[in-house]
């Protein structure tokens, strides 16, 4: 490849104009002329010029391309002579020389393999080629400039005026050099356009032929004469792809280059989109491209690559279709999950060795995978990674490193190059770039003997999408292979920098629960997270264990040779083996042979893969991962060991404040920080009934009519939560409630969350707080009674309240009054004054009702005892009839009735009348309701108005009355009944034993630590 020297006379940019060997240079000053004119400038940076060497001494033509760039320090010659071709690069800011030329070997067995070799160029001859100066500070070399690059003369040149090249008028300037390097002697003869002369480049004078006469004395005393022509062909003062020219062509290593950048760092996690091109087929010599998507998460230990390709590996026969194929390797469990995404089936086996040429770091004496990290998952991990300098790819700038690697793909060798988005380009990151990382690979190329044969495009490269959610397995687990839960956890001090830490608080409470619960994080699935201003909710599913024999490959015909620990007899298959392995406690269980014609699993604990024997009965089964390993606890267990971790306090983490560009550093110490620079939170509650989205609506039904609804609020502390159901159903189940006495709940829109209460908040209103994802729901105790506005019937009533803060808490007074049965009630708002009675209005002779503006009377509204049917009527079965009422005054009729048992009546608005029944739709079978036009029928529902008595609180002071708020003789009352209640209670939770058998109780328990 040294045969570019033989430009270095015409080139040379060292040469002394002194004449070491005179009989060389005895012609110089023949033929000057008398006006001596300057050898033209070149005002020009950089240049590209082809030159024809005519070597007469030798008899050959060789001809070269000169690239010249002063900016980018840096010039290349390419040379063809005696049908090779030959390219030197020289780097002056890392003053490297890369000579680069066919290898000799692979030229010899046909092929076109390139070889490259680096050497230093301050000490290499060719510097004599562009010069070599250091710059001023005696850093780094740099070539001359492009003027003295061409100027070798040196102001000794003589002229030898005008004359003609090729047709062209040129002027001659002759000068005598020498060369101490070659120790050469020789005239050199150079030709220039005249001014004026019009050339392609549009320069006014450039270069046109060079030649050279001269000897050369050898260290042996031998002299040589030399006589060259340069011919100088399409001078251009620029050059085009000054990244290609300069730089070292791709699929070729350069041997002791410089290691003067490494490559860059790789997150832990990312997903790209790539199309694999294989520039000709093996089998068909056409290319053909294939495409996959790649989620990578290291840190989950988890891969997931989406292709139409059939994945290998699996056992279920419905994968061989034509996809597309969701794979998904697990190197928490050595297990591989394979889904058909048209039909959403799935097969569950293990992690095929073939992964170790993709995701996997296969280890060959335990014969074990596991999983390659970010660097290795590019191959970035070798040694040897040379940067090669920048080149573009799909029209964007990019870095290049280059390695040999050895036995890949089924090559012996290749050059593997990684193209890395420049800095300086705009093709980003997608994701919001919150990683420590911003590196983006771009392209990969693997080259075998100086071919392309396989090709990465990277598309979309996003660091921050390989998330848990994209690893979605619940396909593999129907039916009661999964758990739904919603855990609750506080912590949150400002809505605005919770959306920014959402994304780490997510990934961090996963890894919570799938370490405390050790399990892998595969199987917390379809996990979500949303929060108010106090509490965050963080909603998931949990999957069953994956079967055990799904981490064992299987060896068929084969039994361990040595190494066996325990033989187990009267195993019906190897799915029961495996499990035995896996659930062995003596010792670290990593294969196992098993035997069906003898029903003997033998298991084996030698850590290095034993030698196998035949054995035609009997199956090999080896442990896909190696390293220790858990035996994936079943479902069950899981659940009972979070729900103790969350009631223990022991999911508990912290988070540095996000900084000015809302990135979070989670590398960082928070125990060094104190309360004001973190946000820590802590789980402190969990149920398993979990819907995943319900819309705002009200109910419609009649039991919402019984509640007053406060939106976005909720009261500080419940009884007990309810989960999964709607407003209405909430609503039902608080009225029906038993345990205790439901007074109001709060319901969470978002997650369909009942959260049920025996405080009323007329009775408590401190204990109200905001919340935009919830509204208060209290039970409206006047739904029970007609509203008389303005009148007063009990002014002389002996029961009175005082300090009733609303017309409910009268009414409900009224509901659980047990010294008799009170049918009505007045409020005074102006005094906060609360009167029972027991008689109704309609009962109350007229002289008793006074006017009374700030005053209301409610008398009870038994129609709510009834449920009606419009259009309806009970057929010949009227027990009483009455004109002349309204449906209210005939519902009173109906309970009041004292000569029969009045269970139903219908009313008839065309003649408002009411008919009385004792016939009852569920008593005997024998009651007929028929059509008619004008007439609805009321069916009496029992319970409604004998209310039951005032159950007990089942907490403390803040589940009682204020002080002050009962008077009269009926505080001895009701204090009789709260004592009662509190000792069945007692009884009965002793007996329950908590709620659902999960330790849950019913108390404060949502916000226990606030004050009451």
């Amino acid at each position: 490849m040294k045969s570019v020297l033989a430009l270095t006379a015409l080139l040379c940019c060292c040469g002394s104009s002194i004449a070491q060997l005179p009989q060389a240079c005895a012609t110089v000053n023949q033929g000057a002329a008398p006006n001596k004119i300057p050898l033209p400038g070149l005002p020009m940076t950089s240049f590209k010029s082809v030159v024809r060497a005519e070597i007469l001494n030798k008899n050959y033509t060789a001809e070269a391309v000169e690239y010249v760039d002063e900016q980018k320090n840096a010039a290349t010659i390419v040379m063809m002579q005696y049908g090779q071709k030959d390219t030197i690069v020289m780097h002056y800011q890392t003053n490297e020389v890369f000579y680069i030329g066919p290898d000799p070997d692979s030229s010899a067995l046909g092929l076109g393999k390139m070889i490259c070799e680096s050497k230093n160029l301050s000490s290499d001859d060719n510097t004599q080629l562009f010069g070599m100066k250091t710059d001023n500070s005696g850093g780094y070399p740099h070539l001359f400039s492009t003027s003295k690059i061409l100027n070798f003369i040196n102001g000794s040149e003589v002229y030898k005026g005008q004359t003609t090249v090729a047709g062209m008028p040129v002027n001659k300037f002759s000068s005598c050099v020498y060369w101490d390097q070659l120790n050469s002697n020789f005239t050199l003869d150079y030709y220039f356009t005249i001014p004026g002369w019009k050339t392609p480049s549009g320069l006014d004078q450039i270069p046109v032929r060079a030649e050279v006469t001269g000897v050369t004395h050898m260290k042996n005393g031998t002299v040589t004469n030399f006589h060259h022509i340069y011919q100088y062909v399409n001078f251009e003062p620029y050059v085009n792809d000054p990244e290609v020219v300069f730089n070292t062509p791709p699929g070729v290593y350069c041997l002791m280059r410089k290691p003067v950048k490494k490559p860059p760092q790789l997150n832990n996690h990312f997903y790209y989109r790539e199309e694999i091109i294989t520039p000709s087929s093996a089998d068909t010599g056409i290319p053909f491209v294939t495409e996959s998507d790649i989620w990578f998460d290291y840190d989950l230990q988890l891969v997931r690559y989406d292709s139409r390709s059939s994945p290998s590996g699996t056992t279920s026969q419905f994968l061989n279709s034509n996809g597309p194929f969701t794979t998904i390797h697990d190197y928490g469990t050595g297990v591989q999950y394979a889904i058909a995404k048209d039909t959403n089936e799935c097969s569950i086996d293990p992690i095929p060795v073939d992964a170790r040429g993709f995701d996997g770091v296969y280890n060959i004496t335990r014969k074990t995978l596991g999983m390659r990290n970010p660097m290795q998952f590019f191959n970035l991990n070798t040694t040897g990674y040379l940067y090669a300098g920048q080149r573009l790819a799909r029209g964007m700038n990019c870095d290049v490193y280059q390695v040999v690697l050895f036995g890949i793909n089924g090559y012996n060798e290749v050059i593997y190059e990684v193209y890395f988005l420049a800095g300086g380009d705009d093709e980003s990151d997608r994701g919001s770039g919150t990683g420590p990382s911003k590196a983006i690979p771009f392209r990969l190329n693997m080259w075998a003997d100086s071919v392309l044969v396989n090709q990465y495009e990277i598309h979309d490269y996003d660091q921050d999408s390989a998330t848990a959610h994209n690893f979605d397995v619940t396909a593999c687990y129907p039916g009661t292979g999964s758990q739904d839960f919603e855990i609750f956890i506080s912590g949150v001090k400002n809505m605005a920098v919770m959306q920014k830490v959402a994304p780490y608080v997510s990934t961090l409470l996963k890894l919570q629960i799938s370490v405390n619960s050790a399990i892998s994080p595969i199987r917390v699935q379809r996990t979500r997270l949303h929060w108010d201003q106090w509490n965050l909710y963080f909603e998931g599913t949990i999957l069953d264990a994956a079967p055990s024999l799904a981490k064992y490959e299987n060896t068929q015909g084969k039994i361990m040779s040595v190494g066996l620990g325990k033989a187990v007899q009267g195993i019906a298959d190897s799915k029961t083996c495996a499990s035995q392995c896996d659930n062995l406690q003596e010792w670290n269980c990593v294969q196992f042979d098993f035997c069906q014609s003898t029903s003997v699993c033998t298991l084996g604990k030698n850590a290095n893969m034993p030698t196998l024997i035949n054995n035609t009965k009997c199956n090999h089964y080896q442990r896909v991962l190696g390293g220790g390993f858990d035996n994936q606890i079943p479902l069950s267990k899981v659940w009972t060991s979070l729900k103790n971790r969350v009631y223990g306090n022991n999911i508990v983490f912290s988070l540095p404040l996000p900084d000015a560009n809302g990135n979070v550093d989670i590398t960082v110490d928070t125990t060094q920080m104190d309360e004001t620079q973190k946000l820590t939170f802590k789980a402190y509650d969990i149920t398993d009934q979990v819907v995943s989205s319900v819309n705002r609506v009200g109910g419609s039904s009649s039991v919402m009519s019984q509640f007053l609804v406060t939106p976005k609020k909720e009261g500080k502390g419940y009884n007990t939560l309810v989960r999964g159901v709607s407003v209405d159903d909430c609503a039902s189940d608080c009225i029906g409630e038993q345990t205790f006495n439901c007074q109001s709940f709060a319901y969470c829109w978002d997650a369909g969350a009942c959260f049920m209460s025996s405080l009323h908040p007329d009775e408590r209103p401190d204990l109200l707080k905001d919340n935009n994802a919830c509204d208060l729901y209290s039970r409206d105790y006047t739904s029970n009674y007609q509203k008389f506005n303005g009148l007063t019937v009990l002014s002389g009533s002996n029961v009175i309240y005082q300090n009733v803060m609303s017309a409910s808490q009268c009414a409900k007074l009224c509901s659980y009054y047990t010294a008799y049965h009170c049918e009505s009630f007045d409020y005074c708002v102006n005094v906060n004054t609360c009167y029972l009675g027991m008689r109704h209005y309609y009962d109350t002779p007229k002289a008793n009702i006074q006017q009374a503006p700030s005053c209301v009377h409610f008398s009870r509204n038994y129609i709510n005892d009834f449920v009606s049917k419009a259009h309806k009527q009970v057929a010949l079965r009227d027990n009483r009839i009455v004109q002349d009422v309204s449906p209210e005054q005939c519902a009173k009729l109906c309970v009041s009735e004292g000569s029969f048992q009045c269970n139903s009546f219908d009313y008839c608005g065309n003649y408002s009348e009411c008919r009385l029944s004792d016939a009852s739709a569920s008593s005997d079978g024998q009651t007929t309701l028929e059509s008619t036009a004008y007439c609805d029928v009321y069916l009496r529902q029992y319970g409604s108005s004998n209310a039951p008595a005032p159950a007990a609180q089942t907490s403390d002071n803040s589940a009682s009355y204020t002080s002050g708020s009962m008077g009269g003789i009926a505080v001895g009352m009701i204090i009789l009944g709260i004592v009662l209640g509190l000792i069945g209670l007692v009884v009965y939770n002793k007996v329950r034993g908590g709620a659902g058998g999960d330790g849950m109780t019913i108390s404060f328990s949502r916000h226990q630590d606030e004050e009451s």
